[in-house]
């Protein structure tokens, strides 16, 4: 799996991150691949701090501090952080909950959404899984199904 060539930017969610972080997450190696990949072709990474403090608390509290802290200090300055004004967290905060009968959205998933539909727009976001299906915005995602390691779409 790897990323279109050509691309500039890219939108990295929580999954992408954590497993960089957690080597003994099952998808960590296609992670680590993707994140060398972004470092070599020299793309930007936009993704906002919620992300940031999700994907660093997870490590932090499922194994050790020590290796939480020294990632957060490495990739923080490589990363373009977005903040959501006012606006942005009132509609996040209006997706977050049930969406469809049987799906709920995280409102880390309601941020990124909005984040990805009033900011970014149309830039691949990294992610896992298909967790942003419920968005009805042209993105293309780079979702991989952590079960199998194979592109959902």
């Amino acid at each position: 799996m790897s990323i279109r060539e050509g691309t500039r930017t890219v939108y990295d969610d929580t999954s992408i991150f954590y497993s960089t972080l957690d080597l003994r997450d099952r998808i960590s190696t296609m992670a680590g691949n993707l994140l060398r990949q972004i470092q070599e072709w020299r793309i930007g990474v936009v993704t906002t701090w919620e992300v940031v403090v999700k994907t660093v608390t997870l490590p932090r509290y499922r194994h050790v501090y020590l290796g939480a802290h020294a990632s957060v200090q490495r990739i923080l300055p490589t990363l373009n952080l977005v903040y959501l004004d006012e606006t942005e967290l009132r509609k996040a905060l209006m997706l977050f909950g049930p969406v469809r009968r049987g799906q709920w959205v995280s409102l880390y998933d309601a941020i990124s959404a909005v984040v990805l539909k009033d900011r970014v727009r149309s830039i691949p976001c990294l992610a896992f899984d298909d967790v942003l299906s419920f968005a009805t915005f042209p993105t293309y995602v780079l979702a991989i199904d952590a079960q199998e390691g194979e592109p959902i779409r």
